[in-house]
């Protein structure tokens, strides 16, 4: 199935699946990113004691964010 624009242009690719390509492609980009220019200074997470962690029982998902 094609999906046309309105230029009249069609295309193979539907724009969900496009779009779903772009999201599930961000952390490979990242990562690679993160390759070609690592960090140079002491990271503020190096130990467990660097690191917070907030509320473990939140009885809604949103409150992990909070």
């Amino acid at each position: 199935m094609f999906e046309c624009g309105a230029d009249g242009v069609c295309y193979q690719a539907s724009p969900e699946h496009l779009l779903s390509a772009a999201i599930m492609s961000a952390p490979a980009a990242l990562a690679m990113a993160k390759l070609s220019y690592p960090e140079t200074e002491e990271s503020h997470t190096k130990t467990q004691e660097d690191v917070h962690i907030g509320n473990m029982y939140a009885p809604c998902a949103l409150h992990f964010l909070l």
